[in-house]
């Protein structure tokens, strides 16, 4: 798979990433796009948003293995929870 990276603010704490190439589905999308922002939380940790965008090429419907997408979304928001709590004050 090839991924852009589209935005990184720290300030913001946002990062937002496409898959260009690489995917089964690129013959029928220009590229999918995640956003993942991390708020804070009253409880002292963080709250972790994901939004992700399908870029369709003609009348190509959104399926249920597309979706499949949104799981290696959460994956990384793992990661980037476990780092957060690991390393609060970066």
């Amino acid at each position: 798979m090839v991924e852009k990276v589209e935005a990184s603010d720290k300030d913001e704490l946002v990062y937002s990433y496409s898959v260009i190439e690489g995917s089964v589905f690129m013959n029928k999308l220009e590229k999918i796009t995640y956003e993942t922002k991390l708020e804070p939380s009253s409880a002292g940790r963080s709250i972790s948003k994901i939004s992700y965008k399908y870029y369709t090429i003609g009348d190509f419907g959104i399926t249920e293995g597309l979706k499949a997408g949104k799981e290696k979304a959460l994956q990384i928001l793992k990661v980037v929870d476990a780092y957060v709590l690991a390393n609060p004050r970066h």
